[in-house]
């Protein structure tokens, strides 16, 4: 129990929202296939670890509470399997899916935002590309090392040499898997060259055909103007005004072509940024079909090791663009969270959460027990009076085993109650309680 309050997760807090009984009698009545997928991770507060191979074991995935509810759809959708729970098979199309969108529309929506720009998510594309590429270098020159050393021991066994000869091969694959990686750079710097180019041409043309027009104009006023001059009806005076008149004329054609090109160059700098957005686009939309063919492949040869729960791995596992997810998760990671701006809003996040809950935690410690009222300040009544009835009122109908169940059960309705808030809400009550306007 102690566990699960260390250590909030939002899969398990979901899992336990959705199967939880609410005090008008009413749940939301999802069927255990669905609620056996949405459990991405089965396994309690004391079993995970990000360190184990296996992926179901990297996240807490339900709680003490729903110690029972999850053993019952475990064992009702057959995915307890010798006395272990195992992944449900929708749950790795469910998490590919997670991880597809996060990893691509998550990412154009940044790049739309303005936290990085085109250069510098090549820049970091590449620089992953040669980390990579650096790394089997160094395990190859490895492997002559241990070549080398055998053949001088002359042992000559092919026996002596088959751990070079499968790690050989596992590079070779691997060569293969960043082709496919590369080949989403060279896709994205070739629509970049095409789209800009193609913006270059076309304010080419009208730039041209209007400057065109705008001289036609210019040379027959010109022509016009002169015709006067030669007249001999016009006199002196008159003479003059037109040469001064035609001169201004001339010097502000000069100015307009000055402005026409400045403002020519502004446009382009405005139309090349949203072609480059337009190719970033259209790259991520190329992107996401390659990822989705890959789990297809990998979800289609793996069945049934998945289907009998012997499966360890993401989908996107030793297929052509395993590198591919992980350069676009670390640029979200270098790009989006570790942004000033949103370094701020968690900072902030963080001490508004702990606030309200070291306050509702203290305050709920003699809620609902004999002589409550003597053992509670005035304080701590009024952060009761705050909590959602009914809330408290699934507490009070819930029957429990021991007293620590009891303190138990009192702290996760602190967390369902301040994990339900919304933003805007936890950032007022906080407000609110702290004074601060």
């Amino acid at each position: 129990m102690r566990k699960d309050l260390e250590n909030f997760e939002g899969n398990a807090q979901a899992l336990r929202i959705l199967t939880k009984l609410h005090s008008n009698g009413n749940d939301i009545n999802l069927s255990y296939s669905i609620l056996n997928t949405l459990l991405k991770y089965p396994t309690d507060s004391t079993s995970f670890s990000r360190k184990e191979k296996n992926i179901k074991k990297h996240k807490l995935g339900y709680y003490y509470s729903e110690n029972d509810i999850v053993k019952d759809i475990c064992q009702t959708t057959g995915t307890e399997i010798k006395g272990e729970y195992v992944r449900h098979p929708l749950t790795f199309l469910l998490e590919a899916a997670d991880d597809i969108a996060y990893a691509t529309a998550d990412l154009e929506d940044a790049f739309k935002k303005g936290l990085f720009t085109i250069e510098q998510f090549i820049d970091y594309y590449q620089d992953e590309i040669s980390k990579i590429e650096n790394k089997k270098i160094d395990c190859i020159e490895q492997i002559f090392v241990r070549l080398k050393e055998k053949i001088k021991n002359n042992t000559g066994y092919i026996n002596d040499y088959k751990s070079e000869i499968s790690e050989f091969e596992k590079i070779i694959e691997d060569n293969r898997k960043i082709f496919f990686t590369k080949e989403i750079l060279v896709d994205l710097k070739e629509r970049i060259k095409n789209d800009v180019k193609n913006v270059e041409d076309d304010q080419k043309k009208k730039r041209y055909k209007k400057r065109y027009e705008d001289m036609k104009q210019f040379i027959d006023y010109c022509k016009n103007e002169i015709s006067k001059i030669k007249t001999e009806e016009n006199n002196k005076e008159d003479k003059i005004k037109i040469l001064d008149d035609l001169n201004t004329k001339i010097e502000n054609n000069a100015k307009n072509v000055e402005d026409d090109f400045n403002i020519s160059q502004e446009e382009k700098r405005m139309k090349t940024n949203e072609d480059i957005f337009s190719a970033f686009q259209k790259c991520i939309d190329f992107i996401k079909k390659w990822l989705m063919y890959a789990v297809l492949y990998r979800f289609y040869d793996s069945f049934d090791s998945i289907r009998e729960g012997v499966y360890k791995y993401d989908l996107f596992y030793d297929t052509f663009h395993e590198h591919t997810i992980k350069i676009l998760k670390g640029a979200m990671k270098k790009f989006v969270f570790n942004n000033n701006d949103i370094l701020k809003l968690e900072l902030s996040a963080k001490k508004i959460i702990e606030a309200l809950l070291n306050d509702f935690i203290y305050a709920v410690r003699y809620w609902n027990e004999d002589n409550d009222n003597e053992k509670m300040s005035k304080s701590d009544k009024k952060y009761i009076n705050i909590i959602s009835q009914s809330l408290k009122d699934e507490y009070i109908k819930t029957e429990f085993k021991d007293e620590s169940e009891k303190l138990y059960s009192k702290f996760m309705m602190v967390i369902d109650f301040i994990s339900g808030m919304t933003d805007s809400y936890a950032k007022n009550l906080y407000q609110e309680l702290y004074g601060i306007y």
